[in-house]
């Protein structure tokens, strides 16, 4: 985050000096385009990172949505960022790092899946629709992790032993999909059909 908060005090709301950082530094300053062009992961998020409010959590999210999109296609495996929730509950889950950064357990992580699902007996483990686990996904089950952990093992807090916000079911239907470039959403409106029927048959 290396840009300056001071031009944007003349705007009163949050939402209106995100909406002018938008403006200025992703459109005249013309960083969308940078990203556009980038030539890989790593390079989107060093692009993002520059940006006033953005951290390296939001800039890894962000740099990520730009990937699901068709604007910008890489190998979702080049590159990790540990957010503050992962890097808990990595910390839970491992030990000593020793010399690796938290960015290396989670390629360990993706590296050892396989293995270590077979030693403790979770074969039955289903990926989505055939799209294996990539590094954004086990970063996200590092922070779940830590979740699930500050609940029912609060013994073994790490930081952060708040849950700060609850879960709260939406009141409208949502209709998920995921980005047409993983091409399996025709496959989940099949798994909705066969899962239907098998509610009206029972």
């Amino acid at each position: 985050m290396t840009g300056s908060h001071k031009k944007y005090n003349m705007y009163m709301s949050k939402h209106a000096k995100w909406l002018k950082m938008v403006e200025y530094e992703f459109l005249k300053e013309k960083r969308i385009d940078r990203i556009i062009n980038a030539k890989s992961l790593d390079e989107v998020y060093n692009i993002l990172i520059e940006c006033t409010f953005l951290g390296e959590f939001l800039a890894y999210q962000y740099m990520t949505d730009f990937n699901y999109s068709p604007v910008v296609n890489f190998d979702e495996n080049t590159f990790v960022k540990a957010g503050i929730g992962a890097i808990r509950g990595i910390k839970k889950c491992f030990i000593d790092l020793g010399k690796y950064t938290y960015e290396d357990c989670i390629r360990f992580t993706q590296d050892n899946l396989l293995k270590y699902q077979d030693l403790y007996g979770f074969n039955s483990f289903k990926n989505l629709f055939g799209r294996e686990l990539k590094l954004i996904d086990l970063q996200n089950c590092f922070c779940e992790t830590d979740k699930y952990l500050r609940v029912k093992m609060p013994e073994i807090a790490v930081d952060n032993i708040r849950i700060k916000q609850k879960f709260t079911k939406p009141k409208s239907k949502i209709d998920f999909y995921f980005p047409p470039k993983w091409k399996i959403n025709n496959k989940i409106k099949k798994c909705n059909i066969e899962n239907s029927q098998e509610l009206i048959l029972f």
